[in-house]
């Protein structure tokens, strides 16, 4: 799966910050969880960590406050 911009799971953060180019920031959960998150509107795309594997292992899009929420929580 990719995004519109080009950034897939596998990739590392630092692959996924060139795409976006500073459009994103990476962000960290209470459990150490890290993800790359990209606003679009009232919408994000987030680039979530892999749980096992450096880099990205997940992509998720949606509203904002109920995606962010969710990371963030855990």
């Amino acid at each position: 799966m990719r995004t519109a911009a080009g950034a897939r799971v596998g990739m590392s953060f630092a692959e996924v910050e060139n795409v976006y180019r500073g459009y994103g920031d990476r962000i960290t959960n209470g459990q150490g969880r890290t993800a790359y998150v990209v606003p679009i509107g009232a919408m994000v795309v987030l680039l979530g960590d892999h749980p096992i594997h450096s880099g990205v292992g997940s992509i998720q899009v949606g509203p904002a406050w109920i995606t962010l929420r969710a990371f963030l929580k855990g």
